[in-house]
């Protein structure tokens, strides 16, 4: 009779010590299912009534679980996986949709207070420690074809026939934008989809800097957190990759883009993406592509303790991919140009954020050991970083001295497994972009409001080409968030001279941190302007496209506030 007591007693003891591992969830692993937002943006929240994602690990089981029939788990969980948010005294259990190891979906109910608290997830019995969750009344996120709330957005039309770089918009179309976290709604969320126009919502939508009619913004009629914004297409918006955002109570969504053409067949852009090539990638071959990018970028630090301080860094990049259909397809394009007359924004997180491939996967292509750059300065290598990329810092910066200075260049790589030999040629202009950066018509003084528009008119540039204007800022790290970059980046012809950033553009943007540098503590945001040339092509064995520009651009070491 003794050992059978103590057999099922020690079994139990086993259990909870070595059965059960605690689950983990990973730094900062609550996050929109539509963005992916690190803590540390104005707009990484999570909404009332939205869908949001847990990654960490020891999360669900092994194979994922998928939530499939009405009412969905709450109290009782999925495959073992529950969820508790904790906002001041209340405590809300999470609707879950789907769980795995390492990732979590699930519905915020739309009655969890607004304010800072605490998430603790729980499987098979073992509970997490506690994550901090922000939850606000609204933080809309576009789905995107990439699954990384860039690229492309998810767009359907009226017949629900998604909307490619193939089969595009046009204006006067009538589109639905695919999200989530417009705000909470009254009703049984687990029970069913709870559609409605939410009318009392402050909801604008922006296409290429237009603002379009909004036709329905509600739930879905087929799912749980799944939000739909219904828009009529501006006229006078055209381009593969033209921005929308939209922005709901003040609070701006990510920057996905949309495929506008004027009859709405197979879509096109001035520099990158072609008629032609996205004809290749519908008949379901891949496309190779080169780009080459030499640039000079000089920042004005004012009101350091040395003074003014003028620091120029030349730098050059090639990168050689491969996209399959599909990417191409889900991408921002080749180039990274969005549509005349449009801003877009990028966010990410640690101390850089350009636009990048990483989000697809793509296939690099070998081009060699080294690229090198020729010049009025001589020879200078691109370094091989990996695969397909090639990197260097050119001269400049506070102890070099420049390269980069105006002439003709030559890009030559020697050929490798994939890319064979080839030559690029192009130029450098003379002198950088005159511009002139105001606010409530006062000239720009070191510091920008992030709720006011930036004026910026502009001479020089030459009659054709594309006029950028850049703006970045990182925040410092904290005990709360992490530290990330935003980068928004606007394009107008050359020959226009005027463009106003818009205030619902910069919201999007950290308050800026502090950059040490060469000793110097500065702001860490800032205001540039500058020019591409129209776009040169090379070819090369291997390539089914090759880009080569340039870049010259200046501007000021500024504090986003």
């Amino acid at each position: 009779m003794r050992v059978s007591i103590i057999r099922p007693f020690l079994v139990l003891v086993l259990l909870s010590s070595i059965g059960f591992a605690k689950p983990t969830i990973n730094a900062d692993g609550v996050v929109s299912a539509a963005t992916y937002l690190a803590s540390g943006f104005p707009n990484s929240g999570i909404a009332q009534g939205s869908i949001f994602l847990v990654f960490g690990s020891g999360l669900g089981p092994a194979a994922v679980k998928q939530a499939s029939t009405f009412p969905l788990p709450t109290t009782a969980g999925l495959a073992g996986t529950s969820i508790k948010v904790t906002v001041g005294s209340t405590s809300k259990d999470a609707i879950m949709l789907y769980t795995v190891a390492g990732q979590v979906a699930a519905v915020l109910p739309s009655s969890t207070p607004v304010g800072v608290g605490t998430l603790v997830l729980t499987y098979n019995g073992a509970a997490s420690d506690p994550a901090p969750i922000h939850v606000v009344k609204s933080s809309f996120g576009a789905f995107t074809l990439n699954q990384g709330g860039s690229g492309t957005a998810v767009i359907t039309t009226p017949a629900f026939a998604v909307v490619t770089l193939l089969a595009s918009s046009k204006p006067g179309d009538v589109i639905t934008l695919w999200g989530t976290g417009l705000g909470p709604v009254t009703g049984d969320e687990a029970g069913g989809p709870l559609p409605g126009d939410l009318k009392s919502l402050n909801v604008k939508v922006w296409v290429g800097g237009a603002p379009a009619q909004v036709l329905y913004r509600g739930r879905s009629g087929c799912c749980t957190g799944l939000d739909q914004v219904a828009i009529k297409i501006p006229n006078g918006v055209q381009g593969c990759f033209v921005p929308v955002a939209v922005q709901v109570g003040g609070v701006i969504s990510n920057f996905p883009s949309i495929p506008i053409s004027p009859n709405g067949n197979t879509c096109s852009d001035p520099a990158g993406l072609s008629a032609a090539m996205l004809q290749q990638a519908a008949n379901g071959q891949n496309i190779k592509v080169g780009t080459i990018l030499l640039s000079r970028f000089t920042s004005n630090f004012k009101n350091t303790p040395i003074g003014d301080l003028v620091v120029s860094q030349d730098a050059g990049s090639a990168f050689f991919y491969s996209f399959t259909p599909s990417q191409l397809i889900a991408s921002r394009g080749i180039t990274a140009l969005n549509a005349f007359g449009s801003c877009v924004v990028w966010q990410c997180r640690g101390a850089a954020c350009v636009p990048d491939s990483q989000a697809l996967n793509l296939t690099r292509l070998d081009a060699g050991s080294a690229i090198t750059v020729t010049g009025p300065n001589g020879p200078k290598p691109l370094t091989k970083t990996s695969t397909g990329a090639y990197t260097a810092s050119l001269g400049g910066g506070l102890n070099d001295p420049n390269y980069l200075d105006p002439g003709s260049y030559a890009v030559t790589g020697p050929g490798g497994s994939a890319v064979k030999a080839f030559t690029a040629n192009l130029s450098i202009s003379a002198s950088p972009i005159d511009f002139q950066a105001q606010q409530n018509g006062q000239d720009l003084s070191g510091t920008i409001s992030r709720a006011q528009d930036v004026n910026i008119t502009w001479h020089g540039g030459g009659s054709s080409g594309y006029a950028v204007i850049v703006g970045t800022s990182t925040s410092d790290a904290t005990s709360d968030a992490p530290q990330v970059t935003a980068t928004f980046s606007c394009t107008e012809k050359n020959s226009v001279g005027h463009f106003t950033v818009p205030s619902w553009v910069l919201s999007a943007l950290p308050a800026s941190g502090t950059l040490s540098q060469g000793g110097l503590s500065v702001s860490n945001g800032f205001l540039l302007m500058g020019s591409y040339p129209d776009f040169a092509t090379f070819p090369a064995t291997g390539l089914d496209y090759g880009f080569a520009t340039s870049l010259v651009i200046s501007g000021n070491n500024d504090q986003y506030q």
